[in-house]
């Protein structure tokens, strides 16, 4: 029974060892990465969530439109249960209306 559970430790330690470059789909995870970006942290494992984040463009005729996109952004990131107001606003306020 043991031996059970250790086997089940060690294969639970791998997957999560495993990066999960799907988990950039996750608001919450970008939040928490941009959260991050915004007090000058800024790690490689964050790479996909920056991508997903400043992918968030919306355009017209072309032009990108700074304003819906800092609000298409912002729901974005508000679609994360946990996060804050707050943080949220101030990630906007530095990254809502720049190219990635």
């Amino acid at each position: 029974m043991k031996l059970n559970r250790l086997i089940a430790g060690a294969m639970l330690a791998a997957v999560f060892a495993l990066p999960m470059p799907s988990w950039a789909d996750d608001p919450c995870e970008v939040t928490l990465c941009m959260w991050g970006a915004f007090n000058g942290v800024r790690p490689s494992e964050c790479n996909s969530s920056y991508k997903k984040y400043f992918s968030i463009i919306k355009k017209k005729h072309g032009k990108i439109r700074w304003g819906q996109t800092a609000d298409a952004r912002e729901e974005y990131l508000s679609k994360c249960p946990t996060a804050e107001q707050d943080p949220i606003n101030k990630i906007q306020s530095k990254f809502g209306k720049k190219r990635g």
